[in-house]
């Protein structure tokens, strides 16, 4: 049997937390690889906000979690229906901000 590393689109992404809940090392690599991906993602996204990409008033911290979410969300949903969607529209609208079915996404509230 062929053992899965996390992360990739054929895994669940919490397999590494399941694997994690039974071993203290993995557990702590596990949380160390999720906090070097949060970092990155939030790196880039303040990156996007410096360069005029996303708005002014985003929250890269937030975005970061979004974002991470929404491709976690993707990989449960591919786990149960492979090849029901095309990975490659669904990274765009994920890169682009934008809510499936809407031209432009989905704008920021005015809190």
């Amino acid at each position: 049997m062929q053992r899965c590393r996390p992360g990739r689109p054929h895994e669940s992404p919490d397999a590494g937390q399941a694997r994690a809940a039974h071993e203290p090392v993995i557990a702590a690599a596990v949380r160390a690889a999720d906090a070097r991906t949060h970092e990155q993602l939030e790196g880039l996204f303040a990156a996007g906000v410096q360069a005029g990409e996303w708005p002014t008033g985003t929250d890269p911290a937030l975005a970061a979690r979004l974002f991470t979410a929404g491709l976690y969300g993707l990989m449960a949903q591919w786990r149960r229906a492979p090849g029901s969607f095309s990975w490659v529209a669904a990274a765009a609208a994920l890169a682009d901000g934008a809510a499936p079915g809407t031209p432009g996404g989905v704008p920021p509230a005015d809190d």
